[in-house]
Formats: C-alpha cells, sequence, structure tokens
C-alpha cells in the first residue's frame, strides 16, 4: 500500500518532474519494473484475498503508467497541478474518467467495494472539474483554442471522443449507477455531440471557434447530412439492443434536423445544397418509415 500511494504521487512531485534512468525518464522504467513485480506476485498468490488485492494493484500501477505517459509523450512533462494548462486539464479529465470505470469494474470483485466505489467517486468529481474548463468556460466553440485539425489526431479526441467512448463502455458493461443512468447518457451525448460538430468545423476551419470563421454554405449542408446518418444510426442500433433512451435520443436528433432543414437551411442555403438539403431529409425520413414497418412485421410475426 505504501509502495502504491508513493508511485501514485510521484509524477505530482516537483523533483521527479526531470528525473532520468538510464536516460529515460524514470516513469518509463519505475512503472513497468513495479507492474512487473506486483504482476509475478499475483500469479503466485494462492491467498483468494490478497490475490484480488494485488489484481487491484496491477491495474492501479496500468493506470497511472497510461496516465504519466499521455502526457509526457504529448506534452513533455507530467502534469504540475499548480500549474495546469489547457492540454494538461483535457488529459486528466480523460484519464480519471477511464481510472473512474476501471474502479466501478474492480469493485465487484473486491472484498471492500467501498473503497474502489470512493476511489471511483473522486475520479469523477475531478474528471468534472477539469471538464467545467475545458468543456464550458473554455470550450474550443466560444473561445480560440489551438486544437489541430487532423482527424482523430487532435486535442478533440481526448477532450470529447474518448470520453464518450468510456461512457458508452460503461452503459454497455452496466457499469452506472442505475441512478445516474439518465445524466450519464446526457453527459455521453454532449460528448458525442462536441465532437462530431468540432470535427466537422475542424474540416473546413484551422480552429473551431465560431468568432473566427463563418459557417460556410458547404459546411451548413454537412451539418444537415452527418446529423441524419447520426440519427438514422441511432435509431436503428436502439431497435436492435431495445435501447429506448437511445432511440429517444434518435427521433430527438431527427427532430432538430427537421427543425434545421426548414428554418436555417431554407433561409441560408442555396440552389444544389438546398435542394439535396431536402431531398436527403425526404429520404431518410422514408427510410426510418420503412425500418419501423419492417420491425413492426418481424414483430408481429413473431
Amino acid at each position: 500500500t505504501a509502495v502504491l500511494i508513493r508511485l501514485t504521487a510521484a509524477p505530482w512531485l516537483e523533483d521527479y518532474a526531470t528525473e532520468l534512468i538510464f536516460t529515460l525518464n524514470w516513469s518509463l522504467v519505475v512503472y513497468p519494473i513495479c507492474f512487473s513485480a506486483f504482476y509475478i506476485a499475483h500469479q503466485r498468490q494462492h491467498d483468494a484475498e490478497v490475490k484480488a488485492w494485488m489484481s487491484g494493484a496491477v491495474l492501479h500501477i496500468l493506470a497511472l503508467f497510461v496516465t504519466t505517459q499521455t502526457s509526457y509523450w504529448l506534452l513533455g512533462r507530467h502534469p504540475d497541478p499548480s500549474n495546469l494548462n489547457y492540454y494538461e486539464q483535457i488529459l486528466l479529465g480523460m484519464n480519471w474518467l477511464i481510472l473512474a470505470l476501471i474502479y466501478r469494474w474492480r469493485r465487484q470483485f473486491s472484498t471492500r467495494p467501498v473503497i474502489h466505489e470512493t476511489a471511483a467517486g473522486l475520479l469523477l468529481l475531478g474528471s468534472a472539474l477539469m471538464h467545467l474548463d475545458v468543456s464550458l468556460i473554455n470550450n474550443p466553440f466560444l473561445s480560440i483554442q489551438e486544437t489541430g485539425n487532423v482527424f482523430l489526431l487532435n486535442w478533440t479526441t481526448p477532450l470529447w471522443l474518448i470520453p464518450a467512448l468510456t461512457l458508452a463502455t460503461a452503459f454497455y458493461t452496466k457499469l452506472i449507477p442505475t441512478n445516474m443512468i439518465k445524466t450519464a447518457f446526457v453527459l455521453n451525448a454532449i460528448f458525442f455531440t462536441l465532437f462530431i460538430k468540432g470535427s466537422i468545423r475542424l474540416a473546413f476551419h484551422p480552429y473551431i471557434s465560431l468568432y473566427t470563421y463563418p459557417i460556410e454554405q458547404l459546411e451548413l449542408y454537412v451539418y444537415s447530412i452527418i446529423w441524419l446518418a447520426v440519427a438514422l444510426l441511432c435509431i436503428v442500433i436502439a431497435s436492435i439492443m431495445s435501447q429506448p433512451l437511445l432511440n429517444k435520443m434518435g427521433f430527438s436528433i431527427l427532430a432538430l434536423v427537421v427543425v434545421k432543414a426548414f428554418l436555417v437551411d431554407m433561409a441560408n442555403l442555396e440552389g444544389l445544397y438546398r435542394a439535396l438539403s431536402f431531398i436527403g431529409l425526404g429520404l431518410t425520413l422514408v427510410a426510418i418509415g420503412w425500418l419501423f414497418q419492417r420491425s413492426k412485421g418481424s414483430t408481429t410475426h413473431e
């Protein structure tokens, strides 16, 4: 336990910032060695309670390694709690959310689940505080932030996509408490929405910020196409997996796309783009109607 506490605190200590071992950053040497030691101890342990504790220790060290290396390789240093920059907060928000999911999973096999439950809660709180800044106060849509513009290989991936996939995994593995399902579902939808909108913006502009570049006609048209595809995908997946919340989200997106087509596209798109927008909307509505008829017929037959 003392070793784990020391390993957890080390990346936050100033004395370790530039520490090298064999010309390598200390975290590239110390964490793999400790991981190997704990793993061997876990494999050779016969006491069930100690073995369960060892497996948690192994996962914790692995999580520490991933957390420190994402920051070190992308930013050249470990997070400094007294001077966190925008990108360090993005990485901490992502990593702490993933760690919270790991602790939620570990509690199922622990003889003292309250410890893992408390750790998961603290990590979720930390991740929420990070996103309060990076996704709300200093949201790239509302302020100029350098995110890069290579699809998936930019800062919107750890900022929104990976957290969204993490929450989706938590839904699939049923790791989210019942009283938090709707809240987590809304957050997941927000993360996915921000990522999709951000990706479209970066396909047309160097920055996501809405104040630096106006929305072009082609960009406006792409929004309609992408969100129609997302709505259709949500409805199809909800039908296959019997997920009423996802089904409601799909129809909510579809309703927003319809409103956008009549209020925004009609006012801002011209010529071919306007025609294609309405044709695409019409074809999607027909496809959804066909899917429902097929689903209804299949249910009746069964």
